[in-house]
């Protein structure tokens, strides 16, 4: 997504104090974008200005733009980290899980089923625990029944 011209032109722009930018929805915003949203020409206003509130999901930022003689606004989407699984080992009953790309200290549950078809909310709970600082997990479990001929695991962060 990108603009042409600001969306607010002006001439001249003088601030007293700071003029506080608030953002009350931010719409069609998947991947970073500046745009800009006051043109000026003559003195640069931009030290004036400063960012209010704004929608959660994103990361907003004032941008001085003196090239572009425009204020823009920097929208980065923030991407919930999503775990993933990068290492599966299964010896007698103990079952080892290694990943990484959690939230860093956040929980987790370990949910296992003999149906993969079942919707998640009737798998069974096997444990919980918490990423590390890093996001990574390192699990070691004995849960693997050898009477089940399948079991099936996930994470639910």
């Amino acid at each position: 997504m990108s603009l042409a011209a600001a969306n607010i032109v002006a001439t001249t722009v003088t601030t007293g104090a700071a003029t506080i930018v608030k953002l009350n929805s931010i719409a069609n915003v998947t991947s970073p974008v500046q745009i800009p949203f006051l043109s000026y020409s003559g003195t640069d206003p931009y030290s004036g200005f400063t960012l209010g509130t704004h929608p959660g999901g994103y990361t907003v930022t004032v941008v001085d733009n003196p090239g572009n003689g425009s204020i823009d606004l920097s929208i980065v989407p923030s991407v919930p980290s999503v775990a993933r699984i990068t290492s599966v080992h299964i010896s007698g009953v103990t079952l080892s899980l290694q990943g990484t790309n959690g939230p860093a200290g956040a929980p987790y549950v370990l949910l296992g089923s003999t149906n993969v078809a079942l919707p998640l909310t009737q798998w069974t709970p096997l444990l919980t625990n918490s990423f590390a600082p890093d996001g990574s997990f390192n699990l070691v479990t004995n849960i693997v029944n050898p009477a089940q001929p399948r079991e099936f695991y996930i994470l639910k962060q």
